[in-house]
């Protein structure tokens, strides 16, 4: 539902057991209506969670307010936590000023274990360079040095691989997987592989 806020969401994710199972959220607003456009964006730390993100959400009605519409979850075009920063700061950063209008990121307790082992919960931040942790702030230094000797993309290296594959695999550990949400009307006649439509900048 369009009144629905990234709090919101988060709310019901954690009472479905997501807790820090994502590092990445984007509910993109409206700054007119101040209202979510409809579809928004999550990245998943490992495959089994995003899979398992399908299977409780997919097809469901969000019941915090009223509304015909479910939830189409796909994967999305942009994946991992590093490409989907590298294109928001790319695209965006500068339109959108406000904390609240920017993705949402989520980064490990600055000491300590994980949660789960007793530890304090995973940050939430608001996506700005400053705020990614230091293993994706090198990878985009790195993609911005390839883009300045007239390289690829700003979300690729040299070689055309995305943003991730450049994370040393020390501090990628698994897979990440992004999905992509989407407010359909329950009884609508879209096919299920037009529903998500990727945007970009």
């Amino acid at each position: 539902p369009n009144r629905y806020t990234p709090e919101d969401l988060l709310h019901d994710m954690v009472q479905q057991a997501f807790e820090a199972t994502f590092d990445f959220l984007y509910l993109p607003t409206d700054f007119n209506t101040k209202k979510n456009k409809g579809y928004g964006f999550i990245n998943f730390r490992c495959p089994a969670s995003a899979l398992r993100f399908r299977d409780v959400f997919g097809g469901q009605r969000l019941m915090r307010y009223a509304t015909d519409k479910v939830l189409d979850v796909s994967p999305a075009k942009t994946q991992g936590l590093a490409a989907n920063a590298c294109k928001y700061l790319k695209c965006q950063a500068s339109r959108i000023q406000n904390p609240w209008f920017k993705p949402m990121i989520f980064v490990p307790p600055e000491d300590g274990p994980e949660v789960g082992t007793g530890a304090a919960p995973w940050r939430c931040l608001p996506l700005t360079e400053e705020n990614l942790p230091e293993p994706v702030r090198f990878v985009l230094a790195t993609l911005a040095d390839t883009e300045h000797r007239g390289g690829s993309s700003s979300c690729q290296d040299e070689r055309g691989r995305p943003a991730d594959a450049l994370v040393p695999a020390r501090i990628s550990g698994q897979r990440r997987v992004t999905v992509s949400l989407d407010d359909i009307d329950s009884a609508s006649s879209v096919p299920q592989g037009q529903r998500n439509r990727h945007r970009d900048c």
